[in-house]
C-alpha cells in the first residue's frame, strides 16, 4: 500500500513538472494568491491580537495586495524562474518585489486609508507574504529536485562524483547536479588547506594531497573516479 501511494505521488509530481512552462507560471501565481489570502489573515490577527471576524476586511486586503502584486511581480521577473530552480538570486528577486509592494499598500492603507484595515498592515502583510512564498519555493525545490530524484534513482545506477574546486564554480556545478538523478555528489577536492574536512551543504571537502587515501578508504576505484572527476573539473572552471 505504501509503495503504491509513493508511486502515485511520484507520478503526480512528474506530471506537474512536465506541464508547459507558461501553465506552471500561472499555477505558481495561483498558489501565491492563496498564500496572499493566508498572509492577510495572519497579518490582521497579529495586528489586532485576535483572529479577524470580518471577512470583508480580509478580502479587501487580499484583493488590493494581489492587484498590486500582479503589477509588480511579473515585470520584476518573480515568475521567470521555475520553482525547482529557486536559489539565492530568485529569493533576492522575490524580496525585492515584496519590498516594492510596501509602497502601494502604504499609499492605499496609510494615506488614503480604508475602514477596518490598520495602517501598519501595509508593512506587516508584505513581510508575512514574503516568508510564506519563500517557504513554499524552498519546500517545492526540495520535493521536486531532491526527493523525487532520490526516490526514482536506484543506488546501483547512480554514479558517484567528486568536484575539484570548492569555490563558487564548484558550488554552482553541485547545484546543477541536483537535476541529474543518475549522479550523486560525494565530495569536493580543493587545494586550500583551510577548507579541508569542512562541509558545504552537508558534503565534505577534502584536500587534494589526501585524495588517494580518501579513494582507498571508501573503496572507490581511480579509473572510475578519473572519468567522472574530469567532467566535474571542466564544469567548475567554466
Amino acid at each position: 500500500m505504501m509503495r503504491e501511494t509513493r508511486s502515485a505521488l511520484l507520478n503526480a509530481l512528474e506530471s506537474l513538472t512536465s506541464l508547459p512552462r507558461s501553465l506552471r507560471r500561472w499555477l505558481a501565481f495561483g498558489f501565491d494568491g492563496l498564500l496572499c489570502l493566508i498572509s492577510a489573515w495572519i497579518a490582521l490577527a497579529l495586528r489586532l491580537g485576535e483572529w479577524p471576524d470580518n471577512p470583508r476586511t480580509v478580502l479587501i486586503l487580499t484583493t488590493v495586495t494581489l492587484l498590486s502584486w500582479t503589477v509588480i511581480a511579473w515585470p520584476a521577473g518573480v515568475y521567470r524562474n521555475l520553482i525547482r530552480f529557486s536559489g539565492a538570486r530568485a529569493s533576492g528577486r522575490l524580496f525585492y518585489a515584496c519590498a516594492l509592494l510596501i509602497v502601494p499598500l502604504t499609499i492605499i492603507f496609510g494615506f488614503i486609508q480604508i475602514d477596518g484595515v490598520p495602517r501598519t498592515i501595509a508593512i506587516l502583510h508584505p513581510i508575512i507574504f514574503f516568508l510564506t512564498m519563500l517557504f513554499l519555493r524552498l519546500a517545492m525545490r526540495f520535493v521536486v529536485s531532491d526527493f523525487m530524484h532520490l526516490a526514482r534513482g536506484k543506488a546501483e545506477e547512480r554514479r558517484r562524483l567528486l568536484i575539484y574546486g570548492a569555490g563558487r564554480g564548484g558550488q554552482q556545478l553541485a547545484n546543477s547536479l541536483r537535476q541529474e538523478p543518475h549522479l550523486v555528489l560525494v565530495g569536493y577536492i580543493d587545494d586550500d588547506e583551510r577548507l579541508s574536512n569542512q562541509q558545504l551543504d552537508g558534503v565534505t571537502v577534502w584536500h587534494s594531497s589526501i585524495l588517494d587515501r580518501v579513494l582507498e578508504e571508501r573503496r572507490w576505484t581511480k579509473s572510475s573516479w578519473r572519468s567522472q572527476a574530469r567532467c566535474a573539473c571542466a564544469g567548475a572552471r567554466s
